[in-house]
């Protein structure tokens, strides 16, 4: 290559070579998108060894300008001068290969827990429907297999059940960042600050409008069934912010199971399988719809009229909400928007490798049925 020969000779090789691959990217040699060629072309081209072109071509990787594509080549992602040495995403780019982690799919499968079945199948629908139109490629696998890393180049992390653990979480996105692959954490709960891109849905605040839209239809005494009292939940630290705000009283049945059965239970138990303690409510709130359905039947059975009684509120809308005697009114906190967004910030964090980061707290939406009576 001619253009060495004017170099400066004070220069190391592989800066040599990194500035002239450089200049060939910015005249339109290689353009956006384009392959690179192979190392063994790369060295006979500028008489140089291996590992100097190795150097220089990392030199251009990590300036965002390329981008090493195992079993397909190195391509430019990137135009030189731009400020925040950012890849590159066109219509001309190789589809970037993304998976999706999720801790254990033997834990949701539809026989074995259908609620998170329904949930994930919802982030995954709003995965599938973004990678595609974008052009990219995506694989679901879990802890159990092999990590297929040199098969990706950016990972979505469902941070829910085995990777809950602090631990085990930042193991294995260590393993990501020492490989230089771009990902991204979706999570309900346990948020944690190694995370530079995050979609977190803030269970406090899709709670917190639970209790506002009951509020706004005429709440005064609220029976909420469950998980334990505890200081942390988030459920309970909204209902106390919603009972001051909006004036309103409440009262915690512990459940910490989220079927129907232990719902059932939990109310006999507290009305002494009658009615008469549950007069003093308007309305009965549960966090998980099979929570809700299992007090539905309850209710029902001892012949209680859904809302003109009691309103009942659900949380998750899974399709049994919809299916049941009263359709139940719920909140949708996890949805395809969720999985959209996600692939929006794995994009973001394989173009910007560079930058902090960012955090995108999703919201859910009120879907309102039958089972609670609307003043509004």
């Amino acid at each position: 290559m001619e253009s060495l020969k004017e170099q400066d000779v004070l220069k190391p090789r592989y800066q040599q070579v990194s500035d002239d691959l450089l200049r060939q990217i910015r005249e339109g040699k290689y353009p956006l998108g384009s392959r690179i060629p192979k190392e063994q072309e790369l060295i006979v081209a500028y008489e140089s060894s291996i590992t100097t072109i190795r150097k220089a071509v990392q030199q251009l990787c990590d300036a965002g300008i390329l981008s090493k594509r195992r079993a397909l080549g190195t391509f430019v992602v990137g135009l030189p001068g731009q400020g925040d040495r950012s890849r590159q995403l066109s219509k001309h780019s190789p589809a970037l290969r993304l998976g999706v982690l999720m801790p254990d799919l033997t834990a949701v499968a539809p026989e074995v827990d259908a609620r998170h079945w329904q949930l994930n199948a919802r982030r995954l629908n709003g995965i599938y429907q973004a990678v595609g139109e974008r052009g990219c490629s995506v694989r679901v696998f879990d802890l159990s297999e092999a990590a297929p890393w040199e098969e990706l180049d950016g990972v979505i992390i469902v941070r829910w059940w085995e990777l809950e653990d602090d631990d085990r979480f930042d193991a294995l996105t260590r393993q990501l960042d020492e490989r230089l692959i771009a990902w991204v954490a979706l999570s309900e709960y346990r948020l944690h600050l190694s995370c530079r891109w995050w979609v977190a849905e803030n269970l406090e605040m899709e709670f917190f409008e639970a209790y506002r839209y009951l509020a706004r239809n005429g709440v005064k005494r609220l029976l909420i069934v469950g998980p334990g009292y505890f200081e942390a939940n988030p459920r309970l630290s909204a209902a106390r912010y919603a009972a001051q705000l909006f004036s309103f009283d409440f009262e915690w049945l512990s459940n910490d199971a989220s079927d129907r059965e232990s719902a059932y239970r939990a109310l006999q138990a507290y009305a002494a399988d009658g009615v008469e303690p549950l007069r003093s409510f308007d309305t009965i709130f549960c966090t998980t719809d099979l929570q809700a359905l299992g007090v539905m039947d309850y209710l029902l059975e001892r012949g209680v009229r859904i809302p003109e009684e009691l309103n009942l509120m659900g949380c998750d809308n899974i399709r049994e909400a919809a299916e049941a005697a009263v359709p139940l009114t719920t909140i949708e906190f996890s949805g395809a928007e969720v999985g959209r967004l996600a692939v929006e910030q794995l994009l973001k964090a394989w173009q910007h490798p560079q930058a902090t980061g960012e955090t995108i707290f999703s919201r859910g939406k009120i879907v309102q049925r039958q089972s609670v009576q609307r003043r509004l």
